[in-house]
């Protein structure tokens, strides 16, 4: 017999947390598969939280798992939240760096996420690689924004310091090598460390800005030709033309 809840049939049960019980479940109303979430008592009780559940539901980005519906059954309260298929960002990046570009095009997903729920006045409160899904069309979804860091209230690092943290992680594969990562990626790094950022908006321009200059191939400064490397080029430019000169001549002469 299948298990329901409301007007949800409950497929799997995805784990438990600190807010309650997480099911995979398919809505017979409008037909979607949901991850549904059913709220502990102490959850329940905590009105600051159900507030910013409520906030949550207005949030509306592509890089955000929308939440449907927040409601009350037989006593359980409960939120049913966009259903993510694919990969969690922890998964695909476990034990080996990505592309820089790559990584880019994740963080700019994230910074776009946090600057729409910076709008509404929320913070995500809990960022990590774990709490990004990778759909199969390889496109980032942000979940549990907004409520994430329950029960502390707000965030024990601030997102755009976490933010930096895991785009650090996705170039450098959880090491402290950053000789593959452009110049101007980890100046970003640093300033998202300090809190010098500003806002979710800046680093995302600021990442757009960088992913372009990558595009059409502009050298940043690590790329540079030293002066002893170009010297070098430029006497094997002068031997060669002497080499060639007097090739000529012994030509001419025969």
């Amino acid at each position: 017999m299948t298990d329901s809840f409301a007007h949800f049939t409950l497929l799997e049960t995805l784990g438990d947390g600190q807010l309650g019980t997480l099911s995979r479940a398919r809505d017979s109303r409008s037909g979607r598969t949901v991850a549904l979430r059913r709220l502990t008592l102490a959850a329940a009780a905590d009105g600051a939280l159900l507030d910013r559940l409520r906030q949550a539901s207005v949030l509306s980005h592509p890089s955000v798992a929308g939440l449907y519906e927040v409601g009350v059954h037989d006593g359980t309260t409960y939120y049913a939240q966009e259903f993510v298929p694919g990969r969690g960002l922890s998964e695909l990046a476990a034990g080996h760096p990505l592309h820089p570009r790559r990584a880019i095009e994740f963080a700019v997903a994230i910074a776009d996420a946090l600057a729409e729920a910076e709008s509404l006045g929320l913070v995500h409160g809990a960022l990590t690689s774990r709490a990004v899904r990778v759909n199969p069309k390889g496109h980032a979804k942000l979940l549990d924004v907004g409520f994430a860091g329950w029960p502390h209230g707000s965030a024990a690092v601030p997102d755009l310091e976490a933010l930096g943290t895991l785009l650090r992680e996705l170039v450098t594969g959880h090491t402290t090598r950053v000789a593959t990562v452009p110049e101007p990626l980890i100046r970003v790094l640093d300033r998202c460390a300090s809190g010098q950022m500003g806002s979710a908006a800046v680093v995302a321009a600021t990442l757009r800005e960088i992913a372009a200059s990558m595009e059409v191939g502009q050298p940043g400064p690590a790329s540079q030709p030293s002066p002893a490397s170009s010297g070098l080029g430029a006497r094997w430019i002068v031997a060669g033309t002497v080499i060639a000169v007097v090739a000529g001549l012994l030509w001419l002469a025969r």
